[in-house]
């Protein structure tokens, strides 16, 4: 992904007002507000690979094994998790586009313009969201789907994971999505470990952070 696209990609944060972005907090992703803005460095993330165990799933430094709980995730995301929490889960017999026009409430061939595969393109999803009523239930779904498709579960094979819109109604549930968040970005770790694509999945921007 180019440098421009991924500017015009954060870019939509800068368009939601602080009192806006207060109102996405079921969703538990205020903090992106500051960590979209900051840069993956990718030098730094190769070098880490290199000391990833894909069996135990630690880092070894020197005799010393390193892990991150999704705990940590939380406290970097500034969000509170207790044990009471349901847990977020992937739904994989969704059915697209039927559901994504329940849930988003567009008209049904919109949705299959936007679906390619499994995937939204990011930046099909950008006018769609300026277009939306600031603070509606269909804005606050599109605008937690983008950033979670963008900064806390990448997928290392499509540009937006259509399968990220099974999580809105979870989320406004107070489920929390961190062990979900760290399991992808562990088998992101995995994956690139064993050579099996060279984009990291899940988050690693968390993980960087």
């Amino acid at each position: 992904m180019s440098a421009q696209t991924l500017a015009n990609l954060r870019s939509i944060i800068t368009t939601i007002k602080p009192g806006d972005f207060m109102k996405l907090q079921e969703y538990r992703i205020l903090s992106l507000r500051c960590l979209s803005q900051v840069e993956l460095n990718f030098n730094f993330l190769d070098a880490a690979i290199k000391f990833w165990d894909p069996v135990d799933h630690v880092f070894r430094f020197n005799g010393y094994e390193i892990c991150p709980l999704y705990e940590e995730f939380a406290a970097i995301m500034d969000t509170e998790c207790s044990s009471r929490d349901g847990l977020v889960q992937i739904i994989p017999n969704m059915l697209f586009p039927q559901d994504l026009s329940a849930l988003i409430r567009l008209p049904f061939e919109t949705c299959r313009s936007l679906v390619t595969a499994d995937s939204i393109p990011l930046m099909k999803l950008r006018p769609l969201i300026l277009q939306k009523q600031r603070n509606s239930l269909e804005w606050k779904r599109l605008i937690a789907f983008y950033l979670y498709a963008q900064f806390l579960l990448v997928s290392p094979r499509v540009d937006g994971d259509v399968r990220i819109f099974s999580l809105m109604e979870q989320l406004e549930e107070r489920r929390n999505p961190f062990p979900l968040i760290l399991a992808e970005t562990l088998c992101g770790l995995d994956n690139v470990k064993h050579g099996r694509t060279h984009r990291l999945g899940g988050s690693p921007l968390l993980l960087q952070v």
